[in-house]
């Protein structure tokens, strides 16, 4: 059935899949969009804002602010290659980096890309 072929792995989803950070060579652990802490986080932390965001007054570097405690405990979980150790802390900071921009945009993509979380066994089977 084709469907099963877009079954999800819950273990990827929830606790992130690796994923390389362009060619800098840092690897990123990233979790799914979907995992439900963080569709409960994100609805909590943006509830105060919807008006503004239903009327399109709330630019994008105020919702990565917003956002980016939620990106930060429940999507990016981890980085191996860095310097610095992977911590929350320095996951928020990075995310909220203007400078790093593009990474709170990588990161975004990669957790709302459901292809990356789907079941090994599924990907295997269809190579054959």
């Amino acid at each position: 059935m084709p469907l099963k072929k877009l079954r999800i792995d819950r273990n990827k989803r929830d606790n992130g899949t690796i994923v390389p950070y362009f060619q800098t060579g840092v690897k990123l652990r990233i979790a799914s969009a979907l995992t439900p802490e963080f569709k409960a986080e994100r609805s909590r932390l943006l509830g105060p804002f919807r008006d503004r965001i239903e009327s399109g007054t709330i630019d994008d570097a105020e919702i990565v602010k917003i956002l980016a405690p939620a990106y930060a405990r429940y999507i990016l979980l981890g980085w191996e290659g860095d310097d610095e150790a992977y911590t929350y802390e320095g996951a928020l900071e990075a995310l909220r980096d203007p400078d790093l921009e593009d990474l709170y945009q990588f990161v975004r993509n990669v957790a709302d890309s459901l292809g990356i979380y789907r079941r090994e066994e599924e990907e295997q089977a269809a190579k054959n």
